[in-house]
């Protein structure tokens, strides 16, 4: 069973997250460049945890992938990514799913058009496509 605990400031959960981040990076919407563990430490060390929480999500002792929500121009957007061997079995649909029960406002998700998985595993988690455009497919998860 996928299990979720909440990053800590710790530079072994940064590097959890960009390794997560970097094996799916090809899909991201804004920024698609490897991330170098330096960059990582910075960026970990200004976010701030309460407008941009993270979770670690973890079978037993074994991380799967991650999970943040990020505050941004008066919404709450979810991104999440699932390490290549894990991927195929939900876990990206436990993940939306998870962040969309995290916080008691409606979740939104930017996903790449050809990025099939991620938006099956989107709806799956009870999330509905609000609008598409260009190369992009806006969902939100509305409470």
């Amino acid at each position: 069973m996928l299990q979720f605990r909440e990053a800590t400031t710790e530079l072994a959960d940064a590097e959890i997250v960009r390794a997560g981040r970097n094996s799916g990076r090809q899909w991201m919407t804004r920024d698609t460049h490897e991330l170098t563990a330096v960059e990582q430490a910075a960026w970990w060390s200004r976010r701030d945890p309460v407008t941009c929480p993270i979770w670690i999500a973890r079978i037993s002792a074994t991380d799967v992938g991650y999970g943040l929500l990020r505050r941004e121009s008066g919404r709450v957007w979810a991104s999440l990514a699932v390490l290549p061997q894990f991927r195929g079995h939900g876990y990206g649909t436990m993940i939306y799913r998870y962040l969309a029960l995290a916080v008691p406002v409606e979740v939104w998700a930017e996903i790449l058009a050809d990025n099939t998985p991620s938006i099956r595993a989107c709806l799956r988690a009870g999330y509905q496509i609000a609008y598409a455009q260009d190369k992009l497919a806006t969902l939100v998860y509305r409470k």
